[in-house]
């Protein structure tokens, strides 16, 4: 076994018994990401992650049918609210997935402090956030919704649902998307889903009971979205804290790292960035629509547009899923040095995602009548198809090439480069989206509303595959150190010695882990 200093010239040879010696074991899992398969990697990482975003979805769209049914006014008041509940989420989101990012990174280099310190840092900025967006939205919750475009009949049910949600939902989303980000990076994908499942079929109930049994509307979905996720967030507390080896202390929470708080805040904004601005183009396109539209079919054409955006998400989820389980392993192997394993992760992970974005664009091309019926109540499901048909398969037009994006994103900001994710998301939302829902409906009316979507999508495709292209090209070799995307270093650690295994590797080198001695 040889080893390699910093600069890459090689050192006398260690023993294979000396590795361990004054650095914590890794466990199987932290070892799996590095050496294993990146075939059965994103294999054991994307499945519970797919199954678990699927009844997600799957809640979401029945949670939508269940509120259609009792009033296609209700879907509409609630998918006006849902702008700002989305936008809560992306954001708690966006903080989970920065210290998962950390967490994974730590890992990968066998820093058990790190891995300590990233995840009470993760826990006390969502609990700050939490406690802010309760104080600050609730009391105005009403113009709230009317800027978002809940206007006359919907304006009632939007705030009904928006205070129930805004009292308990932000600490309530924090806590569930905290406890299943971090099972699933430190190894247990599959726990991770049946926590996320278990929230689900919980509020699937729910609304059954509250919507429709108790006869409370949209009141009783979001007080169901809440009771699900506060039941499941204790026993997700408890795993993570005593089976996943974790070995949290006081002082870890009354310790304030700003190195990692930063970090973690400014990768977030790479993720929960393109959600903001998402919501503000939702926003422009409900004032667009209120505009643009008759007004007798304003409350129909802002349902189907609520239709297409959560059966976009549904499809989306299996490209997200890949990206979250190849974000895992790329950030354990940037931890590791390991760039050619990287690289190849990111090849299986576009070929992957474009294959489920075309079977998707084809069933919805298909088969958009079946669909659109799904969501409306007995008295406008004839009204719904003959209005949003033609929409639905517009804004569905370019679904085939919505991974490049998302992946460029999902990939900078594992590899701990948030500003090239931040860049990307202004040209995606505000570039792209912002600018054509501004000037395509005065020269094509409603049309040019739902012509922003494929023309959106198509463009930061083609820029998102570049970015990804130039990113692979500025990796190093295997075991090389590199100021460009290696900059977050462990604190206690003035020295770094990189351990290769070269019998075990079929090109010669392996790296098997990092061993480092503090002067």
């Amino acid at each position: 076994m040889t080893t390699f200093n910093q600069d890459n010239t090689p050192n006398a040879p260690v023993p294979k018994e000396n590795n361990d010696s004054g650095k914590p074991k890794k466990n199987e899992s932290q070892e799996e990401l590095i050496t294993g398969s990146i075939g059965k990697l994103l294999l054991k990482y994307t499945l519970p992650t797919l199954f678990a975003m699927m009844v997600s979805a799957i809640y979401t769209v029945i949670d939508s049918v269940f509120i259609g049914k009792y009033s296609t006014a209700s879907l509409s008041s609630v998918s006006v609210f849902m702008i700002l509940e989305m936008l809560i989420t992306l954001v708690a989101q966006g903080f989970c997935g920065s210290g998962g990012t950390l967490l994974a990174k730590a890992s990968g280099a066998n820093d058990k402090e790190g891995m300590h310190i990233s995840i009470a840092v993760t826990i006390k900025i969502l609990l700050v956030f939490s406690i802010l967006v309760t104080g600050i939205l609730l009391p105005f919750i009403e113009p709230i919704v009317v800027l978002f475009g809940a206007r006359n009949e919907l304006k009632q049910d939007a705030v009904d649902y928006g205070k129930i949600i805004l009292a308990g939902g932000p600490i309530a989303y924090s806590g569930l998307l905290f406890v299943t980000f971090m099972i699933r990076t430190l190894g247990k994908p599959g726990v991770s889903m049946l926590f996320a499942i278990a929230s689900s079929l919980l509020n699937i109930g729910g609304d059954a009971i509250l919507i429709f049994s108790c006869g409370l509307g949209v009141k009783g979905a979001a007080y169901s979205t809440l009771i699900s996720q506060i039941v499941i967030v204790p026993f997700g507390m408890w795993y993570l804290l005593k089976k996943c080896d974790i070995s949290l202390k006081w002082r870890h929470f009354f310790r304030w790292d700003g190195d990692v708080a930063g970090k973690i805040v400014l990768l977030s904004l790479a993720s929960s960035f393109p959600g903001t601005l998402w919501n503000v183009v939702n926003i422009m396109i409900n004032n667009q629509i209120h505009h643009y539209a008759d007004p007798d079919d304003v409350t129909l054409v802002l349902a189907v547009i609520a239709i297409t955006s959560r059966l976009t998400t549904f499809v989306l989820i299996g490209v997200q899923a890949m990206a979250m389980a190849g974000g895992i392993i790329w950030s354990s192997n940037l931890g590791a040095r390991l760039y050619s394993r990287i690289k190849k992760a990111v090849l299986d992970v576009c070929l992957v995602q474009w294959i489920v974005c075309m079977i998707g664009w084809i069933i919805f091309q298909l088969f958009p009548s079946i669909f659109l019926k799904m969501f409306a109540d007995k008295d406008d499901i004839d009204a719904i198809v003959v209005i949003g048909k033609t929409p639905f398969k517009i804004m569905m037009g370019a679904m085939f090439v919505r991974f490049g994006s998302l992946t460029a994103v999902f990939m900078y900001q594992s590899l701990i480069r948030p500003l090239v994710g931040i860049c990307m998301a202004l040209i995606r939302r505000v570039v792209l989206y912002m600018g054509l829902i501004s000037i395509l409906p005065g020269f094509m009316g409603l049309d040019g509303v739902y012509w922003t979507f494929p023309i959106a999508d198509v463009i930061s495709c083609i820029i998102g595959i570049i970015l990804i292209v130039v990113g692979m090209s500025k990796l190093p070799e295997d075991g090389k150190p590199n100021s460009d995307w290696d900059f977050m270093v462990c604190k206690c650690s003035t020295k770094e010695e990189i351990i290769f295994d070269e019998e075990s590797s079929k090109d010669g080198i392996e790296m098997k882990e990092i061993v480092t001695s503090s002067v």
